[in-house]
């Protein structure tokens, strides 16, 4: 391969963080393998596993992927360490207990031609509770349903559960929003992420085909309730500091959702603290929502846009 090709471009840089979960993160690997669409590069960002575990990483994988060490910051810190060694224009995030579809980079592929290069793409997710796949992996799918929304906070649906996942984004966007290092990483990087690009441009939300299976398990972070709440009480702090008074009240009902949810979820979880402190601060954010999801019952929603597979520009408004 000559220099001159090495050096141009990836469609897609897929990021995946791992730590101390072999079977998972070789899982996860494999599914971005897997993809029918070919133009892009898989960075494993190793956060703390041992040698052992790296080593075998190395066997199994040699030069189809990229290992790059992060030493034990977290996974925000993991993530922006893969970014900043991308070549990809995009960059599409990958947890390690999450799997792709063979389908999902095409899909985000023929979004990128056929809608104008949207600085912000969000996948669909679907479950998956055992190691059967939920769904048919066997043929791609014909058409790709999608809303496209002038930026993210614009959003006139929910866009259910928030997962790393899930988004994908221009390199030169994620770059320019994480300019000024964090001085403590955010334990929700991916609702913080999504917070900070919420501004950012054109968004597309796609609601089928499914792009990313979001596995339950029990290591799973979000089975902690300990720890997610006080990450959603992490980012009421962030929301109601100066960092972010642009479209403020969006952004409070965007994050009001989990807010409630988590309340709920440390009132059932005897984390009285918790509740009370999600409650007291988190007032206002649930309260934008309860009054966001009022307004948009008296809307029409943003027109379904259905895209071809098949062909290029293929697009018709529903």
């Amino acid at each position: 391969m000559s220099r001159e090709k090495r050096k141009m471009k990836r469609t897609f840089s897929v990021i995946i963080a791992t730590c101390n979960r072999q079977e998972l993160v070789f899982q996860a690997i494999d599914s971005v393998l897997e993809q029918t669409f070919k133009d892009y590069e898989i960075i494993v960002v190793d956060d703390g596993s041992s040698a052992e575990i790296k080593d075998k990483i190395k066997t199994n994988y040699g030069k189809a992927i990229r290992l790059v060490e992060s030493n034990m910051q977290g996974s925000a810190r993991a993530y922006q360490h893969g970014v900043s060694v991308a070549t990809g224009r995009y960059v599409a995030f990958l947890d390690d207990d999450d799997l792709y579809l063979p389908w999902t980079l095409a899909t985000y592929h023929r979004i990128i031609q056929d809608l104008s290069s949207p600085p912000v793409v969000l996948g669909s997710l679907s479950y998956k509770w055992d190691d059967n796949r939920d769904i048919s992996t066997s043929h791609s799918p014909g058409e790709i349903h999608v809303r496209k929304f002038k930026d993210f906070l614009a959003k006139d649906v929910t866009t259910g559960t928030m997962s790393q996942s899930r988004i994908v984004m221009q390199k030169a966007v994620f770059d320019d929003l994480h300019r000024e290092k964090q001085e403590e990483p955010f334990i929700l990087n991916d609702y913080h992420l999504v917070l900070l690009a919420g501004v950012c441009g054109p968004c597309v939300i796609v609601k089928s085909p499914t792009t990313a299976l979001y596995r339950q398990h029990p290591t799973q972070a979000t089975k902690n309730v300990e720890k997610m709440s006080r990450g959603i009480l992490q980012l009421v702090e962030y929301l109601r500091g100066s960092a972010s008074r642009s479209r403020r009240l969006d952004r409070y009902a965007y994050l009001g959702g989990p807010v409630k949810e988590w309340f709920r979820k440390a009132v059932d979880a005897q984390h009285p603290e918790l509740a009370i402190k999600l409650l007291v601060n988190g007032w206002p954010m649930m309260a934008a929502a309860t009054a966001r999801k009022l307004l948009v019952q008296f809307r029409r929603p943003t027109n379904l846009q259905i895209l071809s597979m098949e062909k290029r520009h293929s697009k018709v408004d529903l």
